[in-house]
């Protein structure tokens, strides 16, 4: 284990390699997602996209929490190679289990949760969608080995950029038989395929050995599962979280309202970029330094990680919260306006997650597996309660108000039950302070355009007035420390991939 400033400087350079996969990986995904949108209809695109919500969201729980149980394990195996290869054997056999059980659960009751969703299609999208329920567990095991082995760059050419590349070309092949509807289920069932291959390679060329068709011992099995299942519990409680308003709309609403909610998904999304960028190592290094009993440094680098979550985050956020009408426009037409206001909800909510740090992944660093398990269900029970009550007078701008409130009160807990373990917060003065003016700009810039219809020159021209006001603000305000300035300047300089 490297000295503490070694290994925050490493986390800088993971950071910057995986956050620029993260950037161009979930902006091809924007992109396949704007694609298939505008070849569909909103209410055929509603269909699609609530059968693969239902079965991703069932591939999620079938990972059982055991991806980030063998990153734990094997990083807490460091020279034992015998035991690191029965942690990764016993997570294999964990998900592959389960995963065969819900493939077959799926495939009989397809009908009867079409028949829920008052959907008949959804039932036939469902069993074509199959073998995403297989793959994507496969999948994500495997990832967790190159997570554990700290190869950045593998992980995010794996996870982010090749399947998403494929999936595009996956989908513009379709089009070009003519075949759209078919060409959005191969691009999203591509996805978990090419990230089971693409890992399956690196590994290979790393010569990490993966120990496919040996049974582990009992004994790690049960160690694997009781590190897990906790993870498991809270993990499908978070699925939920994040889903559930795409199911309850569903079942509220019609077709054409799931297309406009989900056609919004990928830019949801935008303020967890840092977030996965940060926490490739932010868990195996933490799990480490607690293992040392160094609750100090964790605080430091807990606080110092959500600066960095908060200051790259923040920019884009308000800026696609004052701005969605415009960017819906231009990005889906006119016939998904409805998705705006529902957007602004959404991303101001999930800002909240940015304020709060990398909650999740210093609670698994720290043990506290049922910690986490509680607090998710604080969140999930708030998040289901609001999503029933709020939809049906709200529509989706309910079901967004739903969705964040509930991970408001997750990360509550979860910081709660940090501070109480190891004393740890991730709040300071110099992470928010900076946030006042850009967002002063971002909202004066809104009410300066209110009622008129934004062009792409004139999003451009704010989108550059707030970046600048944003960081010149950090800058100005001295937000940035001698060591934050020294870690970025490493990380750009070391952009380059010539040792991976």
């Amino acid at each position: 284990m490297g000295s503490p400033l070694e290994n925050v400087e490493k986390l800088a350079h993971s950071a910057a390699v995986v956050f620029f996969g993260t950037v161009v990986g979930n902006v091809l995904a924007l992109v396949g997602q704007v694609w298939i949108a505008r070849e569909l209809t909103p209410a055929l695109f509603g269909s699609v996209a609530l059968a693969y919500t239902i079965v991703s969201s069932v591939g999620i729980l079938t990972l059982s929490g055991v991806p980030d149980g063998v990153v734990k394990l094997r990083s807490s195996a460091t020279g034992d190679p015998d035991r690191q290869r029965e942690v990764t054997a016993a997570g294999l056999f964990i998900v592959s289990v389960v995963s065969v059980v819900a493939s077959v659960l799926m495939y009989f009751f397809a009908a009867d949760i079409a028949r829920a969703a008052k959907d008949a299609s959804v039932e036939q999208f469902l069993r074509l969608f199959l073998p995403y329920l297989i793959l994507l567990p496969l999948g994500r095991v495997v990832l967790s080995i190159l997570r554990s082995e700290e190869k950045s760059f593998a992980a995010s050419v794996s996870r982010d950029l090749l399947p998403r590349a494929v999936a595009l070309a996956v989908f513009a092949i379709a089009l070009i038989l003519g075949a759209p509807v078919l060409g959005a289920v191969g691009y999203w069932l591509s996805v978990p395929l090419v990230l089971l291959v693409s890992v399956a390679y690196f590994l290979r060329r790393y010569e990490v050995p993966v120990p496919l068709g040996f049974l582990p011992p009992r004994e790690r099995i049960r160690e694997v599962w009781s590190f897990s299942w906790p993870l498991a519990v809270s993990s499908g409680l978070f699925v939920v979280m994040a889903n559930f308003d795409v199911v309850m709309i569903g079942y509220f609403m019609q077709s054409e309202d799931v297309g406009y909610y989900r056609a919004i998904q990928p830019l949801r999304r935008v303020p967890t970029f840092v977030f996965t960028a940060i926490s490739f190592l932010l868990l195996p290094m933490l799990s480490e330094h607690y293992a040392d009993g160094e609750y100090e440094f964790i605080d430091s680098l807990y606080k110092r990680s959500t600066k960095w979550v908060v200051f790259l985050t923040f920019p884009v956020v308000i800026f696609l919260v004052c701005f969605s009408p415009g960017i819906v426009q231009i990005l889906f037409g006119s016939k998904y306006a409805p998705a705006a206001a529902p957007l602004s909800v959404l991303l101001a909510g999930m800002f909240v997650r940015s304020i709060f740090g990398d909650n999740g992944d210093v609670m698994k660093a720290i043990g506290e597996t049922r910690g986490e398990l509680y607090s998710a269900t604080t969140g999930f029970l708030t998040n289901i309660g609001l999503n029933v009550l709020l939809i049906p007078p709200f529509g989706t701008v309910g079901a967004a108000l739903a969705t964040v409130s509930g991970y408001a009160v997750y990360n509550v807990a979860e910081v709660v039950v940090i501070h109480r373990t190891v004393g740890a917060l991730p709040f300071s003065v110099e992470t928010y302070k900076p946030l006042f003016f850009s967002g002063f700009v971002a909202v004066s810039l809104r009410g300066w355009f209110w009622g008129e219809q934004i062009g792409v020159s004139t999003l451009l021209g704010v989108w550059t007035a707030i970046v600048a006001s944003h960081f010149a603000s950090v800058y100005l305000l001295g937000s940035l420390d001698e060591l934050d300035r020294s870690l970025i300047s490493d990380a750009l300089t070391k952009l380059d991939f010539s040792s991976i």
